[in-house]
Order: C-alpha cells, then sequence, then structure tokens
C-alpha cells in the first residue's frame, strides 16, 4: 500500500481544524488555568503539526 496516500485533502483539512483547536481554544484555557507550559507547548505542538501536515500533503501531490 502507497502510504503517501492517506495524506488527502481531507487529512488536511481535519489536521488544520485539530490544530486550530489546539492553538487557540486549548491554549488559551491552558493560559487562563496559569499551566504556562502546557500553553507554549500546545502552541507549538499545533504549529509543528500545520507545518508536517501541509508537507506530507504537498509532498503527495507532487509525487
Amino acid at each position: 500500500m502507497d502510504i503517501l496516500h492517506v495524506f488527502d485533502g481531507y487529512f488536511l483539512t481535519m489536521m488544520i481544524l485539530e490544530c486550530f483547536v489546539l492553538a487557540f481554544i486549548d491554549s488559551k484555557s491552558f493560559k487562563n488555568e496559569g499551566s504556562y507550559v502546557l500553553y507554549k507547548k500546545s502552541r507549538i505542538t499545533a504549529l509543528i503539526l500545520i507545518i508536517l501536515s501541509v508537507t506530507l500533503f504537498l509532498f503527495r501531490k507532487f509525487m
């Protein structure tokens, strides 16, 4: 099975939505609770996942 076939538009849409929730909604609740370490980690994780998802999607598109 071609593993790159999995990274289609639906995957990209799902990952962007999930990362949006993590970066803006969940991190805001972490900040309000006073967990600044979790706040920073959630923002960084969301950014890394968006970059990775877009990279895999583009790699699939042009391969």
